[in-house]
């Protein structure tokens, strides 16, 4: 208003004559592009996006050189979730600002949400090549190899890290769970240690510490290290298993059944501590107790099997107790592999496997006829990779007791590991016909099927439908991708294994083999080779990959 005021007085003032004005000057380019810029931040402000934007990319049109309105552009592409535009914008900015590592950090983690991991990588590495130390740079690295399941990758960088920072106990620690990721007890062992002695407060490291020793068979270590861990975390149930096991493997039984009664106590009890503290009473010589313990609801199978051979023992009648053992409503194979398995590992497959199979063995001296009880005992054979003396237990339970879907599905198993194919088809075969929709079968015969380069029409169906009833399966993902590789169909190959890589719980060697072998089919020996040598870091035993990167190492160096 007050604008309005001074300009009436100035035409009274004039005597209401009326003069040319001269032209205003147009305001600049760089004038501009601040104007578009300012609206564009206060609709970014008020969550207007697209406005926003729209104004961004007109103040960009005026000052095409400056980076940071291509920077505003991107983040509103980001908020709007328009990571197509967004790639375009930052690869741009990338290419005219080569030397900027912002420019390559943006394209990255846009690269990264898309998970073009490859790019990504590639993307953060020059950054982090155009800049000191920066550590978000690196987060963004290890984040993105770790969505990728490149834990080769991982422990690279943790080793670079290292190496940067060698008095930092949190990189050591990462470093060692990395390591023991991949299976590298020893070298995870190692920098573990190293993380304790910088900083004996880091509880986790502590705890990881005790389960390698554990794996290794170091179990005074292993128990020295749960002990001190559990003053600080004593609620930590997965801990005081583990703690209750090494003190078992030490003979300590009876501490060992304090542990686990503690966690047997506790509201939340799971079936398997009550099958922990039933097997920890027959191996302390305590019979009776673990013959009067009731077999939890989720395992009856198993706490019936330990529950007779307490009574058995104790010289009580338990014949009662097995030979209704088929007829209880329970999962033998969901039994076998969530608590038998478990239990073996706990205590020491080798002492625990002998100590059942004497008693089952005794038990079927007298005259004990039951299907489930064969299984149990073949599992821990299987376990004990004793699988010749597992298929004769498998098919006398065979020729009794009538086809039966487990029964062939572990001889299946059993003659795939002794190289018997003829025998492995047969009863993988067997077992579809009882079960046609089991994914696992399904994937197992069409695996079978690619492995031997044959049928791979019928393969690709049974992992069709394998992948139809489980679409992310990442072993079904690789099996269909084999496939694709024995047909020559190799962009399909490489396509479904590397997406099998970031569907599977950790880095397997096996898939990244058969990434290697899909590379070079398609003629890319370097990527394949880059494959072998993640394969080989992963499990050096694996046959046949040594030979070829030997083989073709030579051929990069000839080139």
């Amino acid at each position: 208003m007050r604008h309005v005021i001074i300009a009436v007085c100035l035409v009274l003032a004039l005597g209401c004559q009326t003069m040319p004005l001269a032209p205003a000057e147009a305001p600049s380019a760089r004038a501009q592009a601040f104007n578009h810029y300012l609206m564009g931040d206060i609709h970014r402000r008020n969550g207007r996006f697209e406005q926003a934007i729209t104004e961004f990319v007109t103040a960009h049109e005026y000052a095409p050189d400056d980076p940071n309105l291509v920077k505003h552009i991107i983040r509103g592409c980001l908020m709007i979730h328009d990571l197509e535009n967004a790639r375009t914008y930052a690869e741009d900015l990338a290419d005219d600002y080569p030397d900027d590592p912002a420019a390559w950090f943006i394209l990255g983690r846009i690269y990264r949400q898309q998970e073009k991991y490859d790019e990504a990588t590639e993307t953060f590495t020059k950054a982090l090549n155009l800049t000191a130390f920066n550590v978000f740079i690196y987060d963004e690295l290890l984040q993105s190899e770790e969505e990728s399941n490149d834990l080769v990758s991982v422990v690279d960088i943790y080793t670079k890290l290292v190496q940067l920072h060698p008095d930092s106990a949190m990189l050591y620690e990462r470093l060692g769970l990395s390591l023991a990721r991949i299976e590298k007890n020893e070298e995870a062992k190692a920098y573990l240690q190293k993380a304790l002695e910088l900083d004996s407060e880091l509880t986790n490291a502590r705890n990881l510490l005790g389960l390698i020793h554990l794996e290794l068979g170091e179990n005074e270590s292993a128990a020295a290290q749960f002990r001190r861990y559990l003053t600080s975390s004593p609620d930590d149930v997965s801990a005081r298993e583990h703690y209750a096991a090494a003190l078992a493997r030490l003979g300590r039984y009876d501490e060992a059944i304090e542990e686990v009664t503690t966690l047997c106590e506790q509201a939340g009890a799971e079936a398997r501590h009550h099958l922990q503290r039933m097997y920890l009473l027959l191996r302390a010589g305590h019979p009776g107790e673990a013959g009067r313990a009731v077999p939890p609801n989720d395992a009856p199978i198993m706490g019936t099997v330990l529950r007779a051979c307490a009574r058995k023992l104790a010289g009580e009648p338990y014949l009662p107790l097995l030979e209704s053992l088929d007829e209880i409503d329970g999962d033998i194979d969901a039994e076998s592999h969530d608590y038998l398995q478990e239990i073996l590992f706990l205590y020491g497959a080798e002492p625990t496997g002998a100590f059942l199979l004497e008693l089952m063995r005794d038990i079927n001296a007298e005259g004990l006829q039951s299907q489930r009880f064969n299984i149990l005992q073949a599992r821990i054979l299987m376990a004990l990779d004793r699988h010749r003396e597992a298929a004769p237990v498998l098919l006398a339970t065979l020729d009794r007791f009538g086809a039966d879907k487990w029964l062939h599905y572990y001889l299946a198993i059993i003659y795939d590991e002794l190289k018997e194919p003829a025998n492995t088809e047969k009863h993988i075969e067997a077992c579809l016909q009882l079960d046609p929709d089991d994914p696992d079968v399904l994937n197992f015969l069409g695996y079978f099927f690619a492995d031997n380069n044959k049928n791979l029409d019928r393969a690709e169906t049974l992992i069709k439908r394998a992948l139809e009833l489980s679409p992310d399966n990442g072993f079904y993902l690789d099996s269909l991708g084999w496939v694709y590789y024995r047909q020559g169909k190799v962009d399909l190959a490489i396509e479904y294994i590397r997406r099998s890589i970031l569907r599977l719980e950790r880095d397997d060697a096996v898939v990244r083999d058969h990434l290697g072998d899909a590379y070079l089919l398609k003629g890319e020996a370097d990527k394949a080779v880059e494959e072998w040598e993640r394969a080989h870091r992963l499990d050096p035993e694996l046959e046949g990959v040594a030979e070829k990167l030997n083989r073709h190492r030579v051929r990069q160096q000839q080139r």
